[in-house]
């Protein structure tokens, strides 16, 4: 929950670093768009633990890869509506499992 009480601190950020997606949420955040949720506290709760059980799925790897390719992929991502790490992870599933 982001409660219109709390001091704005959004002109910290430097918003040229962030995504598309983050920067319209703190624009909704400084047009005050969010509210407070009766059951925070569980929500919280259950989101940490689906974090946690999705951490202990999933393991980081380290990737070189030719930055043309990279670009090309983070395009292709960007125009399906997700990040790039999630495409990739998609296709090296479906590589995997066929």
């Amino acid at each position: 929950m982001i409660n219109k009480n709390i001091k704005n601190n959004s002109s910290n950020l430097n918003i040229k670093e962030l995504e598309k997606l983050e920067k319209e949420i703190v624009k909704e955040f400084e047009l005050g768009k969010f509210i407070k949720v009766e059951n925070e506290k569980e929500i919280m709760e259950e989101l940490l633990k689906t974090a946690d059980n999705y951490s202990k799925k999933n393991k980081s790897i380290t990737l070189r890869i030719n930055q043309t390719i990279l670009r090309k992929v983070k395009a292709k991502a960007l125009k399906e509506g997700i990040p790039y790490q999630t495409l990739l992870s998609g296709l090296i599933n479906q590589y995997a499992l066929n």
